[in-house]
């Protein structure tokens, strides 16, 4: 059952609450990564947001595996210039450095090395939206 709902989704904003209330949600960790790749934008932005508060909670392997994997959505989102998506996730990206900061796979670069690079990718497109995003990240 907690598959199907996180899978169908629900309002964005009720994530961080959920998963600070919400003993259980650690139960989402092993679908993390088949949710963080599905085509829907929307839901790929639920999945982010969801893979960043749930490792912040519970910073474990599984969890790190589906930030990494959160970065790598968001860093398809930049060069596919997927801008609602990245709206609602670049403020994410203080979040998942700080919980695992000398982590990455990105060849080696840390994971907050990994969310600077895209901040400043993010910020080169100059739209009002998006930079208040970034102002927020930052």
């Amino acid at each position: 059952v907690i598959k199907l709902v996180h899978f169908q989704g629900y309002d964005e904003r009720l994530i961080p609450v959920l998963v600070e209330l919400v003993p259980s949600m650690h139960a989402t960790t092993p679908f993390l990564e088949e949710l963080l790749s599905t085509p829907d934008p929307s839901n790929r932005s639920f999945a982010i947001q969801l893979a960043a508060h749930v490792a912040a909670k519970y910073p474990f392997l599984q969890t790190e595996t589906a930030v990494n994997v959160a970065l790598q959505r968001m860093r398809e989102a930049v060069s596919s210039d997927a801008r609602d998506l990245l709206v609602r996730t670049v403020p994410l990206l203080p979040k998942m450095a700080a919980t695992f900061p000398r982590t990455g796979i990105a060849g080696g670069v840390s994971m907050a090395e990994q969310a600077v690079q895209m901040l400043a990718s993010v910020r080169k497109g100059g739209e009002e939206e998006l930079d208040e995003a970034v102002e927020e990240a930052f």
